[in-house]
């Protein structure tokens, strides 16, 4: 319900200012593209550093 009176103050805002929202929407799509690109850094390197490459897993079991 509250999230239903929030769409309903933003497209009226929008209808009000059309110059505003169009900017404010570039603006959100914009943090969140730029959080979701950090994200996918910091996971990469996350799976990256906790796993061990394949020819030191060969070579530690022949041993």
């Amino acid at each position: 319900m509250l999230l239903a009176v929030l769409y309903g103050f933003a497209g009226v805002y929008m209808l009000m200012n059309p110059l505003l929202g169009v900017i404010s929407l570039t603006l959100v799509l914009a943090v969140f593209l730029l959080f979701e690109g950090v994200m996918e850094i910091v996971l990469y390197f996350n799976i990256v550093m906790s796993t061990t490459p394949a020819g030191y897993c060969s070579t530690a079991s022949s041993r």
